[in-house]
């Protein structure tokens, strides 16, 4: 609708990450979206941008997370790399 500025999608987490995968900025491969349930992505669309280049700006994690939350996160998921259950050939 024209004047629209904001709006809300809410769909499966491995959507999302195929979604930012393919139309994110800064780009980055589907893994590294993690997208846990009940979490998503705050994004922002420039006109000039996206007219250009298919993309969007990922401008942050919703609902906003803590740098201590973001960390613990990127820990345990080093954990289960590290212990060979982190489950990315399934």
């Amino acid at each position: 609708k024209i004047g629209t500025t904001s709006a809300v999608a809410v769909t499966h987490g491995g959507v999302i990450m195929a979604l930012l995968e393919a139309f994110g900025l800064p780009e980055a491969p589907m893994h590294e979206w993690l997208c846990p349930p009940g979490t998503g992505y705050t994004l922002r669309f420039d006109p000039s941008v996206w007219s250009r280049l298919a993309k969007c700006e990922v401008v942050g994690r919703a609902p906003a997370e803590s740098e201590e939350d973001i960390l613990r996160q990127e820990r345990d998921l080093w954990i289960a790399i590290e212990k060979g259950e982190d489950n990315w050939d399934d």
